[in-house]
């Protein structure tokens, strides 16, 4: 279109500039908090059983579909041309990719969350032969709730601008604590 004189020049860089804040988020749904954090997931996984090939295959889950995409939506994007997003807004699409992204990226961190957590309370009631450990009561009510508590916790402290660099030492210092006066294990 602009080699016809359809449209000028500098209006590509406009409509790229317009599309950076919405695709963007899109794509950060889907390979920063989704599909990278379930890369890293396996890598881990694997890397803690032992397996030498965890960090190639963190690359290969996360590297491929992300170069798959953009070759794809580098040809689509030619194709389709500009009309695609105005179509795509119209009919709602993008509102729907975006929910769907949101709740696979909830159910990844959630099932994160439960495997990669380690502490455990310590903290027991009951005499004799009949000592209830406070975690596996929880543990009974909702598998892994301990570790669901504490990232809701992190969550919420982080919408209230906690600096990340502050929360890690406060679970250090926590942690610490905990296990000193038999609170944690």
């Amino acid at each position: 279109k602009i080699a016809k004189n359809e449209i000028p020049a500098e209006s590509v860089n406009d409509v790229k500039a317009a599309l950076m804040g919405p695709l963007s988020g899109i794509g950060d749904s889907i390979f920063l908090t989704t599909l990278r954090v379930l890369a890293a997931g396996i890598g881990v996984s694997l890397a803690q059983a032992g397996n030498p090939f965890a960090p190639l295959i963190f690359l290969l889950i996360y590297n491929i579909p992300a170069f798959v995409l953009r070759v794809w939506g580098v040809q689509k994007g030619y194709e389709l041309g500009v009309g695609m997003l105005e179509t795509a807004q119209k009919n709602g699409i993008m509102d729907k990719v975006m929910t769907i992204a949101g709740i696979v990226g909830i159910m990844v961190l959630g099932s994160m969350t439960v495997d990669m957590f380690w502490a455990e309370i310590a903290v027991e009631f009951g005499s004799g032969d009949e000592v209830t450990a406070l975690q596996d009561v929880l543990d009974g009510i909702l598998p892994g709730m301990f570790a669901l508590i504490c990232m809701g916790l992190y969550y919420w402290l982080l919408g209230k601008k906690v600096s990340p660099t502050i929360l890690i030492l406060g679970t250090m210092l926590v942690g610490v604590i905990g296990v000193y006066f038999g609170v944690l294990a």
